[in-house]
């Protein structure tokens, strides 16, 4: 648990440096916290072994994630701030659709881990989503042919990179997905 919270603080630092140093400036260089000159997101997804599941925390920027929804639903949307636990279904679909983790064993079609929406909160910087991804076949030793995809808002942004923390256990890596990018392998 300190790990993780050690993990998260440092994500957290990360996020804070790239926000005030990485240049949130419009063009006339005034600071304009809506908009900023990179688009990225960083998940910490952790093995629960107790529960069998993997909880994901995803941070992205605020007003991007509104953009992307709003193109994606047609209309505007804004978030609410604070926290919501309300059950959110456009926000499960859009998890769904772009964050998959799956069991692939040879010869056999790969078993996709269902979302398991949680919380979402928001300030006008971030959005932390919290949620959980329920598995089937992962045993106490580590998982063997696992895949990720996190293709959040790369269709929007040409130039998205979205980091992923991946923990089970005491094996850690860490994965970063482009525009493009498809599946990736889970290597420990």
């Amino acid at each position: 648990m300190k790990n993780k919270i050690l993990k998260v603080k440092f994500n957290l630092l990360l996020l804070a440096f790239l926000i005030f140093f990485g240049g949130f400036k419009s063009k006339d260089n005034t600071n304009n916290l809506h908009k900023h000159d990179f688009h990225t997101s960083i998940a910490d997804v952790e093995y629960n072994a107790k529960n069998k599941t993997f909880e994901v925390i995803l941070r992205v920027f605020s007003d991007d994630l509104e953009e992307d929804f709003s193109r994606t639903m047609g209309k505007k949307i804004i978030l609410k701030m604070g926290k919501d636990k309300t059950p959110d279904a456009t926000l499960s679909k859009y998890l769904e659709k772009y964050f998959i983790l799956k069991n692939k064993k040879p010869n056999t079609i790969a078993s996709t881990f269902s979302i398991n929406y949680i919380a979402r909160e928001t300030n006008a910087e971030s959005t932390l989503i919290y949620f959980e991804m329920l598995t089937k076949n992962v045993t106490k030793e580590t998982p063997k042919n696992m895949f990720l995809r996190n293709n959040v808002m790369t269709d929007l942004f040409s130039d998205q990179v979205n980091i992923v923390n991946v923990a089970f256990q005491d094996k850690k890596t860490t994965l970063m997905f482009r525009r493009g990018d498809n599946e990736k392998a889970v290597i420990w």
